[in-house]
């Protein structure tokens, strides 16, 4: 897995590597290898991952209309 995704949504949610650590229940050092494309996320933490994804994605859909 590409680690920019992961920067850009974290950007969109304004929100640190530590805060997005937080929210999915990893280590800040393991989200940042995921950004870097070190590592890629185990399945469990992919579904947190398309959660965080909608969750954006409708905030961007609100603020069209």
């Amino acid at each position: 897995m590409n680690g920019v995704p992961l920067r850009k949504l974290r950007l969109k949610l304004r929100r640190s590597q530590a805060q997005m650590a937080l929210l999915v229940g990893v280590s800040k050092l393991t989200w940042g290898r995921w950004e870097r494309g070190e590592n890629s996320p185990l399945p469990v933490y992919r579904k947190k991952l398309a959660k965080l994804l909608a969750f954006a994605g409708r905030g961007e859909e609100e603020t069209k209309q």
